[in-house]
């Protein structure tokens, strides 16, 4: 075990979070930045040989992944062997099952939505998770999830990874021909554990765990239940359309299994959809149906009181007033013993829950909604209300966001795509039923736009570009294809002579003498004009290099003749750590101007900015943490007499949180990822957002 204070490379230990079979995990802090947090697996020294052919495919299936449900990864390293990935607070879905029971419907269907969200971007990538299940679904405070543990992921072309002799995976959840002699689709594998997910989190209980005398799990026996189950079925208590969706994912028989994730999430918004519209009508019966009479229990014999017994607190209590010579005073001073201390040790009543029904007026159409009340996502549609459930009594924060793709997005936050519209509101909940109305702008349309995407490595070798039905040829270095709204697509480069069968193989270095081949995967924001991007390509035959995807080459959105001209680029900027919350406490006490009140009435700032601040501050024990939850006017203000904002382009780059920046004197976001957002709004905050000034 790592003591606190021990470096793994650039990584020094804080403390320890836990333990597995394969190693230890430790929350780190970056030497150079110590603002900067992340998890960090580390592998034991004595590990197998299997157990490292693991750890190393996790860092190599992490590091091709980024995607908001997806837990990401920062670095890795060999002596000792690490993964750093990023620090994800909350709990995980088994633990939610264990400490509150069952999941609402409603809620269900939102995680396990999210999961399949996930789950649609890595097989899109031809990754497979292989081991879905709850305790690998983290919830963060806010609601989101999280997709953890990729140690027997695989990707095309991978070799299959099995544990001690058998299948890898949790055996609830692994689907029953994995036993079989033949490879399973690894989609499919996927599928079968959301069902079963989907199960547990419905009914509360893991399905296939049948235990031994000594209270062990009989793998045998839980193979012979799944082997002769053609299906799980949650109980007549669910809608019919629910208990259909865990069927179609459960099914014995792979071939009537759902076939994509992504198949699984419509019909999962669909559910969403038509639930929103049901409960709130099952929950008023339910309320006006009377609780069942009490039924008084029937009389228990006392048996014979054993010598020398424990003395209870009633015993106490009868001492007290001389044993057997109980007077009937005796008796009503006892009777109030007993009553006082049941009124001081009675349970207390939890409060009364209530549901929510909120609608945005303005938006019409097909357009897509999303709302989010404390941990609660909902989806559904334009002139729906979203229903939300389980709400303690009081005041609540409201989160909508209207637009295509926008539930996919923290609106508002640093991924809010420039086609959603979003509002922030703060609304007293009191009863069961309550309606309320908020105001929203109606999204713009999704524009059509042209893709100019330049292919490195091609100039001199014939080539073309395919997207869909479209083929377009490559010219000095550049393909033209016609309009695409907002969306992910499949772009195949070819250069040279490749064939039909030849898609993307440069990956696995099987192509043919004078063909080179890759695919990417490409996404459309939303804006205006040309989008403008490049991709790494050998050409033919010649020497292998790294390549890195596709690249935008103008800010998202800004069509390339309006793009604002570059700041100077200085050759470095003197390495300031991120603002903290105790630097900008005082900076307000001395700006009131800036207050929570004040900024957010004078409209430079959203209902999120200083988030849990009250009057007097931030709250107790953050004040060394960066600065979060400040709109860009307010980072420039308290920057303006510490040299400014820098530049997208100065150093340090982000790095654990996305940063304010200015580009050509106007708001920007330099994401942890390094890519640089122009159509952001200067009011909004975040917790994912930060900043530092030149000096």
């Amino acid at each position: 075990m790592l003591k606190p204070g021990a470096n793994i490379d650039r990584w020094v230990i804080d403390r320890k979070l836990g333990a597995g079979g394969m190693g230890e995990v430790y929350l780190c802090h970056d030497s150079s930045d110590p603002e900067v947090r992340a998890a960090i697996k580390v592998l034991n020294l004595e590990s197998s040989a299997e157990n490292q052919q693991r750890f190393l495919r996790e860092a190599k299936v992490l590091g091709d992944l980024d995607h908001a449900f997806i837990c990401s990864f920062l670095d890795y390293g060999e002596y000792p062997a690490y993964i750093a990935m990023e620090l994800v607070e909350g709990q995980t879905l088994t633990d939610r099952i264990a400490e509150r029971g069952k999941v609402t419907v409603i809620r269900a269907l939102e995680i396990v939505r999210q999961v399949c969200e996930a789950l649609s971007y890595i097989h899109a990538r031809d990754v497979w998770h292989r081991d879905i299940k709850p305790e690998n679904v983290m919830i963060r405070p806010d609601g989101w999830i999280k997709l953890v543990d990729f140690g027997i992921a695989v990707q095309k072309g991978g070799q299959r990874l099995t544990m001690e002799g058998g299948v890898a995976g949790t055996l609830p959840y692994i689907p029953p021909e994995a036993m079989e002699d033949v490879e399973p689709d690894p989609a499919r594998w996927d599928l079968y554990g959301v069902g079963v997910l989907l199960y547990e989190a419905l009914t509360g209980t893991c399905p296939f765990q049948p235990l031994k005398a000594n209270g062990k799990v009989d793998f045998r026996a839980a193979w012979v239940q799944k082997a002769e189950a053609e299906f799980l079925d949650p109980g007549e208590e669910f809608d019919e359309p629910v208990r259909k969706l865990v069927r179609d994912l459960t099914a014995s028989d792979p071939a009537k299994r759902i076939r994509s994730a992504g198949q699984v999430g419509r019909r999962l918004q669909e559910l969403q959809a038509r639930l929103t519209a049901q409960l709130p009508q099952m929950k008023r019966q339910e309320e006006l149906t009377p609780p069942p009479a009490p039924v008084a229990p029937a009389p228990v014999a006392l048996a014979p009181v054993p010598p020398a017994p424990r003395r209870s607190a009633l015993d106490v209590a009868l001492g007290a007033l001389g044993g057997a010579g109980i007077t009937a005073v005796g008796l009503v001073v006892v009777a109030a013993v007993i009553a006082l201390g049941w009124w001081f040790l009675r349970p207390s009543e939890a409060p009364s829950l209530v549901e929510a029904r909120v609608t945005a007026s303005g938006v019409s159409g097909d357009v897509q909604l999303f709302g989010r009340i404390a941990e609660q996502h909902v989806t559904g549609q334009a002139g729906q209300p979203l229903l939300f459930t389980e709400l303690s009594p009081g005041k609540h924060d409201i989160w909508l966001a209207a637009g295509a793709e926008c539930e996919t997005l923290s609106c508002p936050g640093p991924d809010c795509d420039a086609c959603c519209t979003w509002t922030i509101a703060s609304r007293t909940i009191e009863s069961s039923g309550q309606e309320i109305l908020l105001p929203l702008t109606q999204p713009p349309e999704l524009p059509v736009r042209e893709l100019r995407l330049t292919v490195a490595g091609s100039i001199g070798s014939a080539g073309e570009v395919r997207l869909g039905d479209q083929v377009a040829a490559i010219k000095d270095g550049v393909a033209v294809l016609s309009g695409e709204s907002l969306g992910e697509y499949q772009l195949q480069i070819d250069l040279g002579r490749c064939g039909n069968g030849d898609a993307g193989c440069t990956a696995t270095d099987s192509c043919p003498a004078g063909c080179a081949s890759v695919v990417e995967t490409l996404r459309v924001p939303c804006g205006a004009g040309a989008w403008r991007g490049t991709v790494d390509v050998d050409a033919p035959d010649a020497p292998k290099t790294a390549r890195r995807g596709i690249r935008t080459v103008e800010p998202e959105g800004i069509p390339a003749e309006e793009l604002p001209e570059e700041e100077e680029k200085p050759a470095e900027l003197a390495a300031k750590s991120l603002v903290t919350t105790a630097d900008f406490g005082t900076w307000v006490d001395g700006h009131k101007e800036w207050s929570k009140r004040k900024a957010a009435g004078s409209d430079r700032a959203d209902g999120a900015y200083l988030q849990d601040w009250s009057n007097r501050g931030p709250p107790a024990g953050v004040d060394a943490r960066p600065m979060l939850y400040a709109s860009w006017h307010a980072a420039k203000a308290f920057c303006d007499d510490r040299g400014g904002l820098p530049s997208a382009a100065a150093i340090p780059k982000a790095r654990g949180y996305h940063e304010w920046r200015i580009c050509g004197g106007e708001p920007c976001l330099l994401r942890s990822t390094a890519e640089v957002r122009t159509q952001v709004s200067p009011k909004q905050s975040s917790e994912q957002i930060s900043f530092r000034c030149v000096f």
